[in-house]
């Protein structure tokens, strides 16, 4: 008798348990849903982004200059899709000027970088933008496509995002 009780217990704790772990997973699975569907919205803005020239450049002079300014290297090859070719092209003078200008307001040094762009490997049509920067023959590169800057802030930001999408009751 004791013993049939002890069981039953048993099983109904497991099915207990069972049920709150499928709970459980259905809601991380939701929440990652979420999330996905919240990187996707984030994606098709930023594509958007390089269909304004203006700004585009802005951008683009910016995302080379913090690259350069990670890599501290003199000479550097500068990747994009073949379609950015020409504003990437022309926001190489005004990022090495910039580079230049942030070394020297930083570390009180004179350097200067030389951007060249690579024509030979261009980054595939499927990035939403950016530019990759490498140097000793592509043997170091810095990512700076916006597909790398979306998923960086979406790994870094996890938490506050899931903060601000799922308060805690």
């Amino acid at each position: 008798c004791r013993r049939a009780e002890k069981q039953i217990q048993t099983q109904r704790a497991i099915a207990r348990s069972t049920a709150v772990n499928r709970s459980r997973l259905e809601k991380i699975g939701e929440r990652n849903n979420k999330l996905n569907d919240l990187t996707g919205e984030v994606s098709t803005k930023l594509g958007q982004v390089t269909s304004n020239a203006g700004e585009y450049k802005k951008l683009i002079v910016d995302l080379i200059a913090q690259g350069a300014l990670a890599l501290l290297e003199t000479n550097l090859s500068v990747q994009c899709r073949q379609k950015d070719k020409a504003v990437v092209q022309s926001a190489l003078a005004e990022a090495q000027t910039k580079y230049a200008t942030q070394i020297k307001a930083q570390t009180g040094q004179e350097m200067q970088v030389k951007l060249a762009l690579d024509e030979k490997n261009w980054l595939p049509e499927s990035k939403m933008g950016g530019v990759v920067l490498a140097c000793h023959d592509g043997k170091i590169t810095v990512d700076n496509t916006l597909d790398a800057r979306l998923h960086l802030v979406m790994e870094n930001d996890k938490p506050s995002i899931r903060a601000q999408l799922f308060p805690s009751k």
